[in-house]
This record gives C-alpha cells, sequence and structure tokens, in this order.
C-alpha cells in the first residue's frame, strides 16, 4: 500500500492508476493525513446458475400444515415465549439458557 499526496497524485495520476490496475491500493492524503483510498475493483463474478441444487433438498409436504394456534399467538406477541420459562429474561439472567450453554 502506498500512501500518496494530492499534488503527487495529480502530476502522475496516470502512473499510479497502472499501479492500481496492477493490483496495488493507494492511499491518498491530504497535509499527511490519509482522506481515501484508490483501490482496484475485483472481477465480476459469473451469475448463479438457477436450479444448481435442484433435487438436493426434499420439503415434506408438512411443512406446508397451517403453524399451531400457540405458534401464531407467539407471532402475535399475544403468547409467552416458548422458552420453558413463563416469561423472557434478560441475557445475564442465570436461569436463561444461552446459546453457549448447548
Amino acid at each position: 500500500m502506498t500512501w500518496i499526496n494530492l499534488q503527487e497524485a495529480k502530476t502522475h495520476l496516470s502512473r499510479y492508476l497502472d499501479r492500481v490496475e496492477a493490483g496495488e491500493t493507494i492511499v491518498l492524503c491530504r497535509h499527511n493525513r490519509p482522506i481515501a483510498e484508490v483501490r482496484p475493483i475485483r472481477a465480476a463474478r459469473p451469475p448463479r446458475k438457477f436450479g444448481i441444487d435442484e433435487g438436493k433438498l426434499e420439503v415434506p409436504p408438512e411443512f406446508f400444515d397451517p403453524l399451531p394456534d400457540d405458534v401464531l399467538r407467539s407471532f402475535a406477541g399475544e403468547a409467552p415465549l416458548h422458552n420453558g420459562y413463563d416469561q423472557p429474561g434478560p441475557a445475564s439472567d442465570p436461569g436463561v439458557p444461552s446459546a453457549s450453554s448447548n
């Protein structure tokens, strides 16, 4: 990574752009303070092919069944959370299991 002041960049812009095209990152400075970075643009990815995972996943018919009423009430905020406790506790509550305790 090369740091250059704006005057230097204006004077030799083509030279520095050649270096950027070669993969180098240039940091532009004003009074020796960095203000911008000029870096190469990554090559565009080829578009993804549709259907590449066809047949690799099976969705069971039950997936499309209506959700139970208690789950729907939970989404609407009308029922307690299904975490084994009556009320949700703060993350620091020792009675509430954390993700790391599994």
